[in-house]
C-alpha cells in the first residue's frame, strides 16, 4: 500500500543523494593533490590527529578530582562530563560522516582539531559544573569528527589498499 511505496521512494531518495555524495567525494579527493600525491605524508598526519584525539579523551579520568574540586562539585555529580563526553561523540559520529561527504575532508579535520584544542585549553578555566557539561558535550563531537575523519580520510586516500593503515 501506502506505506511500501513510500518507503521505496525514500530508498530511491537516499540512493540517489549517496550516489551524488559518492561523485562529491571522489572529485573533493581529486581537488586534494597533496594527498593524492603524498599519501604517506596524508597518512602520518591521521596518525598524529589519533595520538591527538587519545590524549584528549583520556585526559578526563585522572583529572576528575581536579575537575571536581575546581567545579565545586562532590564526585557522583561531576561524573555526568562522561555522559556529556559520550553523547557529544555519538552525535559528533553522526554529524560527522554526513560533514566528510559534503566538505573538503582535510580542513574539516583541521577545523576539528582546532576546536579540541580550544576546548581543551577552555576546560581548566571553567569552574561552572554545567558549564563544563557544555563544553566536554562539544568536546566529545569535535573528537568524533576527528576518528570519523581519520579513518575516512585513510580510505579514500589508500582506497583498496587501505588494510595495513587502519588500526
Amino acid at each position: 500500500g501506502y506505506l511500501g511505496k513510500a518507503i521505496i521512494l525514500k530508498c530511491v531518495r537516499w540512493t540517489t543523494i549517496i550516489h551524488k555524495q559518492t561523485i562529491h567525494r571522489s572529485s573533493s579527493l581529486n581537488n586534494q593533490s597533496s594527498a593524492q600525491h603524498r599519501p604517506l605524508t596524508a597518512t602520518i598526519a591521521y596518525y598524529v590527529a589519533f595520538i591527538a584525539l587519545g590524549m584528549t579523551t583520556s585526559i578526563s579520568g585522572p583529572a576528575l578530582p581536579w575537575l571536581a574540586e575546581n567545579t565545586s562539585s562532590p564526585l557522583d555529580k561531576i561524573s555526568i562530563i562522561f555522559i556529556a563526553g559520550s553523547l557529544g561523540y555519538m552525535l559528533g559520529s553522526q554529524l560527522g560522516g554526513r560533514a566528510y561527504d559534503i566538505l573538503p575532508g582535510h580542513r574539516l579535520q583541521a577545523v576539528s582539531l582546532l576546536l579540541i584544542s580550544v576546548a581543551t585549553i577552555v576546560v581548566p578555566l571553567v569552574h561552572s559544573l554545567w558549564f563544563l557539561v557544555v563544553v566536554l558535550f562539544i568536546l566529545g563531537a569535535f573528537q568524533a569528527v576527528v576518528d570519523v575523519g581519520g579513518n575516512t580520510l585513510l580510505t579514500w586516500i589508500h582506497g583498496d589498499k587501505v588494510g595495513p593503515f587502519m588500526n
